[in-house]
């Protein structure tokens, strides 16, 4: 994974962001190769061959790899205890091993779904998406033999699908009923995946309602602009050139060295919580108001490390990327902008949400976006009374939360401090690299600027870039840390 996430680094840095393929995956039956499939359990050897080559492709798909080759049709020389030379995905009479009909039944199935996120280490759980469709792909990560269960949440559905590989041309198939959201499934070494289907009506939210919405929004460029930072835009000059999005993504590949601004209206269609997210090449940051008034807009979101950017709709990238729930009113219009820099390579911004509903809109439709009107009448929108909102009083204007974490880099233990500009609820949680939540440090209630401190424990975790999250009613903050063994 490591290296996979190298190469994508490279390739942003050098190509362009040109996609990046890996050419050879093989696993060898000769059991004297040294990239030999082994008997698992009750499994035979051409079973692991399969159960692995399926868990490689799956694996890089997680990592951002866009293509992966799978060596070789026949095998090459199947008594050489050489490498490579017992790959083979056909028999002899050219009808298919078993590794070649799991590619085959997996690819029929989610060909054209994306990853998404990974929501569970072990078992390994992950969610791909088509059309704001989501399936979900269950493994245990080891190779003993085990079994494990394992409770997935698939929202409000009536039913489910389940499929697991098995020999033929298609897998088995069976439909479970789903109880209160949540479905229960034995999981094991061999990939098995999760389509929800049948929506109901007694888990699901709010009815949709019409929003007041024109079907575009304002986007303004400043041109030969350098550097990467947001911070490097320069707002209070006239913009180089203007136009209107019919969606809240711009367009790929528009040039190099620009800032870019995006703001309007966005009118929510149902009363509930949202969560936003953004994605963007190089930096972005999402703002939302708590009405239609500039004035009272606060960052939700963002992608803004050095070096760091994610592809188009990539929308599980980083922590960052996503807003903590925001509560919303049904025919309410807020304010929403975007800032986007660009340095060099390829440039992009997209941002999208998920409705009380659970329906995900990735970007964001023009039937729910007006564009900015520079001095309009503005009203504010009152919220229920069980509403987290994103206001802040007077007195706390100005004020954000901070978190700091120290010694940092560190070995064993790292001390986080954090307090919040106003009274609520926060947590703070660890995440690697990959986006994969590794540690929950703290959730709870706090006072306005009260100091918290909790301890980071590097045990069981290995050495590397870890990213610390701070979750508030009004914001999120990152620190990264560095933990050295």
């Amino acid at each position: 994974g490591e290296r996979a996430a190298a190469f994508l680094a490279m390739a942003h840095e050098y190509c362009a962001d040109m996609p990046v393929w890996l050419t050879e995956s093989g696993y060898d039956l000769n059991q004297g190769s040294p990239l030999k499939a082994i008997a698992v359990g009750g499994r035979s050897v051409e079973q692991t061959q399969a159960d692995w080559l399926l868990r490689s492709a799956l694996s890089y798909a997680r990592w951002g790899v866009e293509r992966v080759f799978h060596y070789q049709a026949y095998d090459d020389n199947p008594t050489s205890s050489i490498q490579f030379g017992s790959m083979g995905l056909l028999n002899s009479n050219r009808s298919p091993r078993l590794a070649a009909q799991y590619l085959q039944q997996v690819q029929n199935l989610l060909g054209r779904y994306r990853y998404q996120q990974t929501l569970n280490a072990d078992p390994l759980v992950d969610r791909y998406a088509l059309n704001g469709q989501s399936a979900f792909m269950l493994v245990v990560p080891d190779e003993r033999g085990r079994t494990a269960s394992y409770t997935l949440q698939v929202g409000a559905v009536a039913y489910a699908d389940v499929y697991r590989p098995q020999a033929g041309s298609t897998m088995s198939v069976q439909r479970v009923n789903v109880t209160n959201g949540q479905l229960q499934l034995n999981v094991t070494e061999t990939p098995l995946f999760v389509l929800p289907a049948g929506t109901t009506t007694t888990i699901a939210g709010p009815t949709p309602t019409n929003c007041s919405a024109t079907g575009t929004i304002l986007r303004e460029q400043w041109n030969n602009v350098n550097g990467w930072a947001v911070s490097d835009i320069p707002l209070k000059n006239t913009p180089s050139s203007t136009s209107q999005l019919t969606q809240l993504e711009s367009n790929v590949n528009i040039g190099d060295s620009y800032g870019a601004r995006i703001r309007g209206y966005v009118c929510a269609p149902q009363t509930g919580a949202y969560t936003f997210w953004v994605s963007g090449d190089d930096n972005c940051e999402l703002w939302l108001s708590t009405d239609d008034n500039p004035d009272n807009k606060v960052r939700i979101a963002s992608v803004q490390n050095i070096n760091s950017w994610t592809n188009a709709r990539e929308w599980y990238k980083y922590p960052s990327q996503q807003s903590a729930p925001v509560n919303l009113v049904a025919g309410g219009r807020y304010y929403i902008e975007v800032l986007h820099k660009e340095d060099a390579g390829g440039d992009v911004v997209s941002v999208g949400w998920r409705m009380p509903n659970g329906v995900m809109e990735g970007p964001i439709p023009g039937s729910r976006l007006s564009p900015y009107i520079e001095g309009a009448n503005r009203s504010a929108v009152a919220s229920g009374s069980n509403s987290t909102t994103l206001a802040t009083t007077a007195a706390e204007k100005g004020k954000t939360a901070e978190l700091s974490a120290a010694p940092n880099p560190f070995s064993q233990d790292s001390y986080v401090r954090f307090k919040m500009a106003a009274a609520g609820n926060a947590t703070v949680t660890v995440y690697d690299m990959q986006g994969r939540q590794v540690r929950q440090l703290f959730s709870g209630n706090l006072k306005a600027m009260q100091v918290q401190e909790v301890q980071f424990k590097a045990e069981s975790l290995p050495a590397g870039i870890y990213t610390i999250r701070l979750a508030t009613d009004t914001e999120i903050v990152h620190q990264r840390v560095v933990l050295t063994k």
